[in-house]
């Protein structure tokens, strides 16, 4: 981030902090924002004072955990009656900077994404924790009483920090997913899938009227017509279905339609199957994500059939 030098150090302060606990500050701005603090002492003043006002404003007198991040090496502050006023008084002074923070402390969602072939992590204000896979999108809205998240697009992992005041939810294509602490991924690739890692999620969807609770390693599908099936898998299971996380496709038995749509997502290359009897066959094994030349050949090995590269196609047929 670029300061602008026509702007306060009280606005500039606040900037900062907008953009460290928006999710989306990089190292590099990290670094950036500790040489602004270490410039001149006013500007770690700005600082607290700009953090502060982000605690009242979200409530935090109330809800310790919600918190921005502090720069590293700082210790936590004791913030005064006295502090408090001064501080305070110099805030009230820069409208502009509340206007800067306004879209992290109110019910604006902030939205989050990812395009092909990019897998990402996020960190939320209350420090929760987002990943989201190639081509995917969550909007987020945090509030004192709630934590709101929509999956519009594509397959979330969500590691969530305790804070039984305020449930975080997710939902997706009309169901929803509670939790208070756990870890969890959630899918809408051909209906809804939920895969809880860690922790206790409760399940409700709009086409069953009861909710259920999913402890770890257990899985839940809803499929496009409303049709549930429940799930336990075992330990390598599990870990074939967080493989995305790590750069890899874990096939534990997937059609080989299913699978070519897995690469298909994070390449360019895209991989075509001709034949629907091919199609529907199933395959196993682990592979890296960004390979789809090198899965497209170890299948045709397994299935007995042919791989024909024309371009950015690779194309499977029978032989």
């Amino acid at each position: 981030m670029t300061p602008d030098p026509a702007m306060t150090i009280d606005e500039i302060a606040a900037e900062w902090l907008a953009r460290m606990v928006s999710g989306n500050a990089s190292p590099e701005d990290r670094a950036n924002l500790a040489a602004w603090l270490e410039a001149d002492s006013r500007h770690k003043g700005a600082y607290m004072r700009a953090m502060a006002l982000w605690q009242m404003l979200n409530g935090a007198a109330q809800n310790p955990a919600v918190a921005p991040p502090l720069p590293r090496g700082w210790a936590h502050q004791r913030f005064t009656r006295r502090w408090m006023i001064g501080g305070g008084a110099a805030i009230a002074a820069s409208a502009a900077a509340v206007l800067l923070l306004r879209p992290y402390v109110l019910d604006e969602p902030q939205i989050f994404q990812t395009g092909r072939g990019e897998v990402r992590e996020f960190t939320l204000a209350d420090g929760s924790h987002i990943v989201l896979d190639s081509q995917s999108r969550v909007d987020v809205t945090m509030r004192r009483d709630a934590r709101n998240v929509a999956l519009v697009e594509g397959m979330g992992w969500f590691h969530v920090a305790k804070d039984k005041t305020r449930p975080f939810t997710v939902s997706a294509n009309g169901a929803r997913f509670v939790a208070v602490g756990t870890a969890f991924s959630v899918s809408r690739e051909g209906g809804t899938k939920i895969v809880v890692s860690e922790g206790i999620v409760r399940m409700t969807a709009a086409d069953h009227d009861r909710a259920i609770d999913l402890h770890r390693n257990e899985t839940a599908t809803i499929d496009p017509a409303g049709g549930l099936k429940l799930a336990r898998l075992s330990d390598d299971a599990m870990s074939r279905q967080m493989a995305w996380r790590e750069g890899s496709v874990g096939l534990d038995g997937e059609t080989l339609r299913e699978a070519a749509e897995s690469f298909n997502r994070y390449n360019r290359m895209q991989i075509v199957v001709a034949d629907q009897a091919l199609a529907d066959k199933r395959v196993v094994g682990w592979f890296s994500r960004n390979d789809p030349l090198g899965f497209s050949t170890a299948a045709a090995t397994m299935l007995d059939a042919k791989v024909e590269r024309q371009g950015e196609t690779i194309r499977l047929t029978k032989k």
